[in-house]
């Protein structure tokens, strides 16, 4: 497998609470890789280090081989990476059109003011593959209401097709599959599966191992800001210190 991104010694400190220590992450291109650990493993500080909203304090991040650390946000994004939160970061107020037109215009090299004013035919384009992602995901019929008023369902829905709409080869979830049911859950996955099969990498954070163990073809298990266990999801699913770190060795003896 061909590695697209990775990461060599990366640390990250808190005063003295070390949220991420020495990590060594290997992501390969083309497959779904999940990064699982209990909360307070320092998996979503990992995602804020890559991503550049986190600044680490040790160690290098390589994206194609290049070194992005310290890299801004905007300017990994247009590099190809893209990501979502756990806590929703939505315009709120705005219409879902206009949040997915937000999104994409981070990737757009002509002036706001030409947007605004209309003169420009990317603006044009910019609409163009608005429209196409808030269709793929089902979106459409709600593209002017505002945000915050939709279910948290499809808010979530919304969440990924800014994503989706930076056009990232790379794309990092962060609990995409919380506060959704069954069905949703299911569909997310088979939404995951057809951008993998269309050559999206992507890296999930999620608790919901049904989710993590169906779709994921790569997990790499963190405890305590390191890692404790990688590999495909029958090895993580057997592996003592992944058992070990979610059930408690006392437990794990007694059953």
């Amino acid at each position: 497998m061909t590695t697209l991104l990775s990461t060599q010694g990366l640390s990250r400190s808190f005063g003295g609470i070390v949220a991420v220590n020495d990590l060594n992450l290997q992501i390969n291109k083309g497959i779904i890789t999940g990064l699982i650990g209990p909360n307070g493993a320092g998996k979503t500080t990992s995602f804020n280090c890559i991503t550049g909203l986190d600044s680490p304090t040790g160690g290098r991040v390589f994206f194609n081989d290049r070194d992005i650390t310290g890299f801004s946000p905007p300017r990994i994004n247009r590099l190809g990476i893209a990501r979502t939160f756990q806590n929703l970061r939505l315009f709120r107020d705005m219409t879902v059109f206009e949040n997915v037109m937000v999104a994409r215009h981070h990737t757009s090299s002509f002036s706001t003011l030409l947007s605004l004013l209309r003169i420009n035919d990317e603006e044009k384009k910019i609409q163009i593959a608005a429209g196409h992602w808030l269709e793929r995901l089902g979106l459409w019929t709600h593209r002017d209401e505002r945000a915050q008023d939709l279910p948290y369902g499809l808010q979530k829905r919304l969440e990924l097709a800014r994503a989706m709409a930076t056009e990232p080869t790379l794309l990092f979830l962060d609990e995409p599959a919380a506060g959704l049911n069954r069905t949703e859950t299911e569909q997310l996955m088979t939404t995951l599966r057809d951008f993998r099969d269309e050559g999206l990498s992507i890296v999930i954070i999620e608790h919901d191992m049904h989710l993590i163990m169906n779709v994921c073809e790569q997990i790499t298990v963190l405890n305590f800001g390191q890692m404790i266990g990688q590999g495909t999801p029958k090895q993580v699913r057997t592996n003592p210190l992944v058992i070990e770190a979610y059930l408690g060795k006392d437990d794990h003896a007694t059953r």
